[in-house]
Parts: C-alpha cells; structure tokens; sequence
C-alpha cells in the first residue's frame, strides 16, 4: 500500500480550514462569510452576486436577499447587508425582469450577451454586467432559493460552470439551512429550560420545606425527583374546626398524605399542583379521608386529565386516642414496623384499596382504621422507591424495602437515610427511573 503525497498541495489546507470554519459556524451569516473568505483564499476569480428567494411568493416574485458589487466583495464586511432570516418583512418584493424569468423556469440559466440597463431589479448596480449564472437551490425538493453570478464579460460561464457550482451552492445552501435549524433548536431549547425551572420552582413550592411539629410524634420527610419538575407529593397538615393548616402544634388532628401522579415531568407537576388545590378545599371536611379521595376523584375526571391518573395514600390521625383512619387509592401500601423482641415486625397498612383518582369519576372509597402505639413508625412512600431499577433491570421491590427497615433503629431520620443507602446500592450508579419519596412518622412513648 503507498500512501500519495498530498503535501505539495497549496490548496488543500485552505479547503481544510474552510470545511472546518463551516462545521464551527452558529449563524447563517457566518456560512456565508466564511465560504466567501475561502474562496478568496482559493483565488476563485470573484463574480457579482444576487440571492433571490421566492418563499411563500407568488409564481414569478422574488426577494432579493443579497447583492454584491465587485467591491462589496472585495470589502469582506459588507457581506451582510441585510438578514434575511430576520427582516423578510423589509425586503421588497420584485416581478418581472430577468429575475422573474428565471425563477419561472425552476431550473440553471445561463445568459450571454446580455444588456440589464433597463432591468428593473439589477439595472442599476449591475448594468454593466453582460453574462449571468443563476442556480436553483433547493429546499423541501423545491427551488426555493437562487444564487446568481454576473460578470462584465459577454459569455464567461460555461457548463462546467454550471455543474460544479451547483452542487457547491446546494451544499453551502444546506450548511445555512442545518445552522439555522440549530439555532431554533438551541433558542426552543433554552426557552423550554427556562419554562422547566419555573415549573420545578412552582411545583416544589407546594412540598413542605419545614415540618411541623406533631405532638406525640416524630416526622421525616425524603422528596427526590426524577426530572427538574416532579409528580410527587406529600403533606402533613393540622385540622382544626374542619379546616386544614389552620391550627398550630395544639392541634390533636392531623392529616398525612403522600400521592403520585402518573408519568413524571412536567405534566405530572401540574396533574399534582391541581390535586394539591383539591385537597386543600376538602381536607377536613365531614367524612375524612373517604369523602376527601371521592371528591378529589371526581375533580379531577371532571378535569379531563386524559390518561393521566394519582394514586394516593391519605390518613387522618388523632394525636389523643393515637386513632389513625386512612383511604388508598391505588398506592402502595404503607409500612408500619413494630417492636418485637429482638427486632422488628413489619406489616403491610393494606385493609382497603380502591382505584387510582381520576379514572373512573363515582369510586366510592372505602377507609379503615387502626391505632397506633407507641414506638411504632410508618413509613409511606411512592412507587419511585420499589420500583428502583438495577443495571440488569431488577426491581428493588418492596421485600428489600422491608429488610431494610428491619435493619434499622426505627427513627424516621434513620428510616429514611437506611433506605436511600439501600436503592442507590441497587441502582449502581444508574439513573433513577421516577421519583422518589417518603413519610416516616412514628409514635413516641408517653
């Protein structure tokens, strides 16, 4: 095998250069100054230019877009005069002419002997031009663009001219085309971040940042979410005279509730911001927990959220009888671990369950209830957390999640901590697959 000697090459450094200053342009501008530089550089013997386009026209319109003298060309930065691609509403729309005769034909045209004096849109910077090259660049398939050469002489372009400008023009013309889309790509992008961080923003606003203080209890809390804006929630809430958030720690209701709306992402955000809504109208109304899911349920079906759905766990507890009444609509089941000797004894909190909110809109949800002693905890908590994913695919379920708290002190902070170790172990580095969160509230002694 031998390899040619390209080094004798002069002008191949500078067709290197001028594909490589192509691949690192961010404008169409840009594309085109650096293609006009590089041909300069290849001492391309420079012609008169006109760009027309014919976008959205009327058959025979035309924009002129570009138009460069002699020496415009020679003045690199006079290339741009105007952009296109930002004041086409400015730029005069022209018929007829020479122009107009070749952007009817949809095809190269090339003019000798030509005599533009009285041509309507290049007698008067070009009048003394007297061969033309126009070329069909093409868009969708269409000519929807031209680029046109002029020069003085009476038949300077051949068909060889033709035929390898064309495909030199069709290719710069598609370099525009691919920067212009990154652009819009990278200017949506950024708009679409933005509009991200404002939901997160909104959305995590309604998580509680500070817990309250519950008497007779300990509390924790664990929130993590997939993407910037999450389909979580969790709540504790005092009640007092019907009315949730309204009492301070001399409270002896409260409300607990954990929820998660299907998918993840934005979408799951607003589904969970509306459920937030709803359940702060009805929380503590006559009817606990029961009446509370059926009227969130129907809400949210008369809101039409489409395939999306809520599961949740909500529970209304008495901090004197230790009386704790629950509803659960397609949620996992809370954890209550109890001490036993030498450990603990886990139970899954799982006497009744109905359907998710917001699929069917006359669900009558059942509740149940049950007393809670003390040093007890329970630990509610959304599906991101069995659902943990390791690189081979294998859920962390929910018998690991149990193993796990036997492993542990009992304290929710220690609940909690134990149990994050224990999934991110099982994710091995992998991306969490949804979000993750937890309750753990437990019973102190008297």
């Amino acid at each position: 095998m031998r390899h040619l000697d390209l080094s004798p090459s002069e002008r191949l450094p500078i067709v290197m250069d001028l594909v490589s200053s192509l691949s690192k342009a961010q404008t169409p501008e840009e594309v085109l100054k650096i293609f006009a530089e590089g041909r300069n550089r290849l001492d391309e013997r420079p012609h008169p230019y006109v760009s027309l386009s014919t976008r959205n026209l009327p058959e025979g319109s035309y924009k002129i877009t570009r138009s460069l003298t002699l020496d415009d060309i020679t003045r690199l930065d006079s290339i741009v005069q105007v952009n296109p691609w930002r004041d086409w509403q400015s730029i005069p729309t022209h018929h007829g002419g020479v122009l107009g005769e070749i952007v009817r034909s949809g095809r190269p045209v090339v003019l000798h002997d030509m005599d533009l004096s009285s041509d309507p849109a290049l007698g008067e910077r070009f009048a003394d031009c007297r061969s033309l090259m126009a070329l069909p660049l093409f868009d969708g398939g269409k000519p929807l663009n031209w680029a046109v050469s002029l020069s003085p002489l009476p038949d300077d372009f051949s068909l060889d001219d033709v035929e390898q400008r064309l495909l030199t023009a069709n290719l710069v013309g598609g370099t525009v085309r691919h920067v212009q889309t990154a652009r819009r790509l990278n200017e949506a992008s950024t708009q679409i971040a933005h509009e991200l961080r404002r939901i997160a923003e909104i959305q995590r606003a309604l998580v509680p940042t500070d817990l309250p203080k519950v008497p007779g209890m300990s509390v924790a809390a664990s929130y993590r979410t997939f993407d910037q804006a999450g389909g979580d929630l969790f709540a504790i809430s005092p009640v007092a005279n019907g009315t949730p958030g309204t009492a301070g720690e001399e409270s002896t209701l409260w409300t607990f509730m954990v929820a998660d709306a299907s998918g993840h992402g934005p979408s799951a955000a607003v589904v969970m911001a509306m459920l937030h809504a709803i359940l702060n109208a009805v929380q503590g109304a006559e009817g606990g927990p029961s009446r509370c899911l059926r009227r969130a349920n129907r809400q949210l079906c008369d809101k039409r959220i489409e395939q999306s759905f809520v599961t949740a766990f909500l529970a209304g507890y008495d901090t004197r009888s230790r009386r704790m009444v629950y509803g659960r609509a397609g949620h996992n089941p809370p954890l209550l671990m109890s001490p036993v000797k030498g450990g603990w004894e886990v139970e899954r909190i799982d006497a009744v369950g109905d359907l998710p909110l917001g699929i069917i809109p006359d669900v009558d949800y059942q509740t149940a209830e049950t007393t809670l002693q003390p040093g007890q905890t329970l630990l509610m908590y959304t599906d991101g957390i069995t659902e943990a994913m390791s690189p081979g695919r294998e859920l962390f379920g929910e018998k690991r999640l149990i193993e796990t708290l036997i492993g542990t002190d009992g304290s929710p902070q220690a609940v909690l901590h134990a149990v994050h170790q224990a999934v991110e172990k099982h994710q091995d580095g992998a991306r969490a697959g949804d979000d993750q969160t937890m309750l753990a509230i437990r019973v102190e002694a008297d």
